[in-house]
């Protein structure tokens, strides 16, 4: 972390009643509130002049301060502000404070607005019925979070209380709707850690149902809890990327085909069976889940004959978006009171696993795609989701983690299936042989095991649990490749209703 300096303010100010030159000891005296400093300044220093810069420095705007700013970090004036600093007598004027913060909420509304629009125009007339269905169901959810939310913020306008409330993760698990779930897992993830998404969802569901209703939108429920969090330390982004998914799960939510939940299994649990063997019941499960179901159409579409080279470029776009958020996921573990082994092999995951996205990003580059191409590409709905769901995993109980680590790192004993078609795509693929040897080196596949052999025993209901979410992220991961076909090879835009349209260029395969 670099160190503190005052060229970290925008508008910097000296924050003082007055500055004087004693000419009975030739002193320059800075006063502030009810305390009186003396500046230092060797013989032959002209005091007066001092005197003059320091009175020119209480106001933001004086051209003085731009000579000062510009100067050496060494520089004597430099210093002497410095020392005023961890005094407390700098300020920092930064102009229209509330007009940023009021442009943030503008831009807020209006993807809230977007959001609602996109979606009734996609789901169109004849869905509407099942779309407030599929709203009313959802809402409940994000507005018991929002509520509670509300409780620990002293707002001047107290929200009502309500008997609404959220569901736990066994109602979430019990619902045969893929996209109301993973809604409602990001909703608690949210509520956690993106509490700015969690109110502009809510915002937007209530709108939403107003007008599918024809009741008068409640547009201003929720106003100060948006205006208290906006602007501030929450990304307006990420709000953004949010209200895009909600979209996508509204839309596509609706469709009870495309919704009906296809990674499943039936599952009875042991008596404190112990975690490997655990993690063994785990592993049998998904073999039989993932050999009913296929693969990807994906894998397929990469290895046909003409497979199209802007397969790997949406896929490593992707996963550069995924990876910079990775740590996030092991994060969510660490401050629970594992038992300290597996507590030791919790902090040594993330470590390995921090500056990941370097790689990735390498990887694009070595692709051939422009800087300007990765910074402006979007994490696809699910995508995003992928990381919301697998940290509040994380948050929610560590066996039902740790047993789901083999949907991101592979199986163990079982090679990727994308190595090869890539590397016949693209040829050498020096990012892509780092990243595998790292991982190699680091025996990510046995991490799962590795984990769950730390743990003794593992309850029934906690196997429910576990097996229940794994099957919800394996079957995410599943749809989320569905989705990068999609939209990258096909050129479906919908999974961008609220985010800006971009597109990256075509490129022939080596």
């Amino acid at each position: 972390m670099e160190a503190w300096n005052i060229t970290k303010y925008e508008y910097p100010y000296l924050a003082i009643s007055g500055v004087r030159l004693d000419d009975a000891t030739g002193e320059v005296l800075v006063t502030a509130d009810v305390n009186e400093y003396v500046v230092e300044h060797g013989e032959g220093t002209a005091a007066r002049d001092i005197v003059s810069r320091l009175d020119a420095l209480r106001e933001p705007g004086s051209k003085v301060w731009k000579e000062v700013l510009s100067a050496s970090p060494d520089s004597d004036w430099r210093d002497l502000l410095q020392a005023m600093d961890y005094l407390g007598l700098l300020r920092d004027a930064a102009p229209e404070v509330k007009d940023r913060r009021d442009a943030e909420i503008a831009k807020l509304r209006g993807w809230i607005s977007t959001c609602v629009e996109q979606v009734v125009i996609d789901v169109g007339p004849g869905g509407r019925q099942a779309l407030l269905s599929h709203v009313r169901a959802i809402r409940q959810h994000f507005l018991g979070l929002t509520l509670d939310l509300s409780r620990t913020l002293p707002l001047e306008r107290p929200l009502p209380v309500t008997d609404q409330r959220p569901l736990s993760s066994p109602e979430i698990l019990a619902l045969d709707n893929f996209y109301q779930q993973i809604a409602m897992v990001q909703a608690l993830y949210q509520r956690g850690q993106a509490p700015l998404s969690l109110v502009c969802c809510t915002q937007a569901l209530l709108s939403l149902e107003a007008r599918l209703t024809g009741a008068q939108a409640g547009e201003v429920v929720l106003d100060e809890l948006i205006s208290e969090l906006t602007g501030g330390s929450y990304s307006t982004p990420d709000a953004q990327r949010h209200l895009n998914g909600l979209a996508e799960c509204l839309v596509s939510g609706t469709n009870p085909a495309r919704a009906k939940r296809f990674c499943v299994a039936t599952y009875e649990p042991k008596e404190c069976l112990t975690g490997i063997g655990f993690m063994l019941e785990i592993e049998r499960v998904a073999r039989d889940v993932t050999s009913r179901v296929g693969i990807p159409a994906y894998l397929n579409e990469l290895n046909a004959p003409d497979a199209d080279l802007i397969l790997v470029h949406g896929r490593y776009l992707q996963d550069y978006h995924v990876t910079t958020r990775f740590p996030e996921i092991i994060a969510a573990i660490l401050p629970k009171r594992l038992n300290a082994t597996l507590r030791a092999k919790s902090f040594r995951y993330y470590a390995e696993e921090v500056g990941h996205d370097v790689l990735e990003y390498q990887s694009c580059r070595e692709l051939g795609l422009s800087d300007e191409e990765i910074q402006s590409a979007q994490p696809l709905p699910l995508h995003f989701a992928y990381v919301d769901v697998f940290t509040q995993l994380g948050v929610l109980d560590p066996v039902a983690y740790a047993v789901s680590i083999f949907i991101t790192e592979g199986v163990l004993g079982v090679e990727s299936p994308l190595d090869e078609p890539y590397k016949k795509l693209v040829g050498e693929f020096m990012a892509l042989d780092k990243h595998i040897l790292l991982n190699e080196k680091y025996h990510h596949t046995s991490i799962p095991r590795l984990f769950m052999a730390e743990v003794k025993t593992v309850s029934p209901a906690t196997q429910r649990l576990a097996m229940s979410y794994m099957l919800l992220v394996l079957e995410l991961n599943y749809r989320a490749w569905d989705d990068l076909l999609d939209h990258y090879l096909r050129g479906d835009q919908r999974f961008l209703r609220v985010l800006p349209k971009v597109t990256i260029k075509r490129r022939k395969a080596a």
